[in-house]
């Protein structure tokens, strides 16, 4: 009873009360109400994905947030001159050549596995040797027999769980950064157009000059504003990546589901362009693999099959740059929707911590 009033209480005070129960022992932490996840009024963006749809896309986002979350966390230890747990975190769960990884999918398995193998992860302690003396090492001869090498030893601790706290910070302030720059997406495109009629050249559009802000351009993490995080160009081009490549799958689904033989000519033709020049899209590729598949998309002639396809005599028109505005148009609704579900990364890392808590006593 006096738990049940506890419970009340904190609810008017603007939080929940959190039970875990292990071998019927009651643990139980306040969770402010900002971080628990309430059911949501579906926006426009949630109603043109079936339910299963959102589901995958938010794996998939949270998956990718998590990634470059990791990624950014071994740059900043890279950079603190902390190598170890750098090189630590690289090997964990076997994430070797995650540093210098330049795609989408680099994570071995779901982010909430992830996170919470992490937390409950044991300490370790890392013995570091280091060559102080020796031959050519401090002013000794290199070729001298007699000359023993000294050797210099210091431990590292390796705290797994702060490792994960840490990780789930960047993941919020990833996830809001995301936000405001999946509004620019809009703009590469654009930007395309505007260059192929030569405006973008001359400066005269703000929209298209702004893509010329380091932020948004190199992955160099030194350049952008102040409050930019690491990696903010190399986030915005895999965020055009990633949205580019759900907007072909989902496409080339919605052609093959029509059955008029227009769209399957269409579907045809975007299934096979996609296996031609869309080998970027999966795996470490270099930037821009987004704007590459739509200006070569765009590039393409428009074609007439004069021959009957399934015994209609009627010719069949392909317009490629028909497809890229359906393309477009698919990428803007994944954009949409992805920036609502960013909302929900602080109830997720809640979800996360919670898990992570109930795991530990098991």
């Amino acid at each position: 009873v006096v738990r049940v009033l506890f419970a009340m209480l904190l609810r008017r005070l603007g939080g929940v009360l959190v039970a875990v129960v292990v071998l019927g022992e009651g643990v139980w932490s306040f969770v402010p109400s900002s971080c628990v996840a309430r059911p949501r009024v579906a926006r426009w963006a949630h109603r043109e994905f079936a339910r299963e749809e959102v589901a995958q896309q938010k794996l998939l986002l949270n998956n990718f947030l998590t990634q470059r979350s990791l990624q950014t966390l071994i740059y900043y230890q890279e950079t603190s001159r902390d190598q170890v747990t750098a090189g630590w975190l690289e090997r964990f769960l076997n994430h070797e050549g995650m540093a210098r990884f330049h795609g989408t999918r680099g994570l071995k398995l779901p982010w909430d596995e992830y996170v919470k193998e992490l937390m409950t992860a044991d300490i370790e302690h890392i013995v570091v040797s280091l060559k102080r003396r020796g031959n050519g090492l401090g002013g000794w001869s290199r070729n001298n027999p007699y000359l023993q090498a000294r050797y210099f030893n210091y431990t590292v601790d390796i705290f797994p769980r702060e490792l994960g706290e840490r990780l789930l910070d960047l993941r919020a302030a990833l996830a809001e950064e995301w936000r405001r720059d999946l509004k620019d997406v809009r703009i590469v495109h654009k930007s395309q157009d505007l260059s192929r009629r030569a405006i973008a050249v001359n400066g005269t559009d703000a929209d298209a000059k702004r893509l010329e802000m380091p932020a948004l351009d190199g992955y160099d993490p030194a350049i952008g504003a102040g409050d930019s995080t690491a990696f903010r160009g190399g986030n915005f081009d895999l965020l055009v990546r990633l949205s580019a490549h759900q907007a072909i799958l989902r496409t080339l689904a919605r052609l093959e589901r029509s059955g008029t033989p227009q769209s399957r000519y269409s579907a045809d033709f975007l299934s096979a362009f996609f296996r031609e020049h869309g080998a970027g899209f999966d795996g470490d590729a270099p930037y821009h693999v987004a704007q590459q598949f739509f200006a070569t998309l765009v590039d393409q002639p428009p074609r007439v099959l004069s021959t009957p396809h399934d015994a209609v005599a009627r010719p069949l028109l392909l317009d490629p740059i028909g497809i890229a505005e359906q393309l477009m148009a698919d990428q803007a609704l994944v954009v949409a929707l992805w920036r609502d579900l960013l909302r929900d990364v602080p109830a997720d890392n809640a979800q996360a911590r919670r898990l992570a808590l109930e795991s530990s006593f098991l």
